[in-house]
């Protein structure tokens, strides 16, 4: 007697279970929704857009933020300027009332020689350019560079400078050709007069010389060969010892040119001298 356990068979002896398994059909798996999000490309339209946002942005900010850097370096450079007018009145206590001057009194053919250095400018170049150095580090506290115009020490940037010794400050503040020639010198009879154009009125003068120190200009910022920025503006230190902005066209036109050097410009040959306003 043969002993068995009956199973339940299909065509060939497959099992009926094994059969369904195989031919179920699959269940589709849910999409992956993060991966679909991340290969999805931005269209033209919305990248358009975008830009659009960004280029309406940044035309809302630049201005202000423009503005904000302008007005504090604006504002580095008056302060700058008071400390070249407090310097200046400290120089002058200690050295009864004359004003910083490199030039040699009576002669203006002579070579200006400074912390000893000689540098061969003209009279009244000289005197507007050098005269700082007089002054610094004594009566300046700041590194160098802060009283130098940036990038004025580069190679092609040197210019008139070219020729100074490396310790010697590149300055691009200068002070009033008026500084360096008496009164007589600067009026308008000068060329009809050949007593008002002698050496001897070619020499420094004094703070206490300046008639109208609160009109008279003593220092003006100068960033290359122009006195004057792209805003018509300029910068100034009063004989008062005070710095302000000014609109270079405001500014009296009474510049004359005399010989040594002494170019027109507003503040820099003002007529009458330092008794003269500006």
């Amino acid at each position: 007697m043969h002993t068995h356990t009956s199973r339940k068979k299909h065509r060939g002896g497959v099992p009926i279970v094994l059969i369904a398994m195989l031919t179920r059909p699959r269940e589709k798996s849910p999409p992956d929704i993060g991966m679909g999000i991340a290969q999805r490309a931005f269209t033209l339209v919305e990248l358009l857009v975008v830009m659009v946002i960004m280029a309406i942005v940044l035309a809302i900010a630049l201005p202000p933020l423009k503005g904000s850097r302008e007005a504090a370096r604006e504002s580095r450079l008056l302060s700058t300027m008071r400390q070249l007018g407090q310097a200046i009145d400290l120089y002058t206590r200690d050295n009864a009332q004359l004003l910083p001057c490199v030039v040699q009194r009576g002669d203006p053919y002579a070579v200006p020689v400074v912390r000893g250095h000689a540098v061969s400018w003209a009279y009244f170049t000289a005197q507007a350019r050098l005269w700082i150095n007089l002054v610094f580090p004594d009566y300046l506290d700041g590194p160098i560079a802060q009283f130098e115009r940036p990038g004025i020490r580069d190679p092609e940037n040197l210019g008139i400078y070219s020729t100074l010794p490396e310790e010697l400050v590149r300055n691009e503040f200068l002070m009033t050709f008026t500084s360096a020639a008496s009164y007589s010198y600067w009026r308008d009879d000068a060329f009809g007069n050949p007593i008002s154009l002698s050496f001897s009125h070619l020499r420094g003068q004094r703070l206490d010389d300046i008639s109208h120190p609160s009109r008279k200009g003593l220092i003006i910022h100068g960033k290359g060969l122009s006195l004057v920025d792209a805003r018509g503006l300029c910068r100034v230190v009063r004989g008062d010892g005070s710095a302000a902005t000014e609109q270079f066209a405001d500014l009296t036109p009474t510049s004359i040119s005399r010989p040594f050097g002494a170019n027109p410009g507003p503040v820099l040959t003002t007529r009458d001298g330092l008794n003269g306003i500006d």
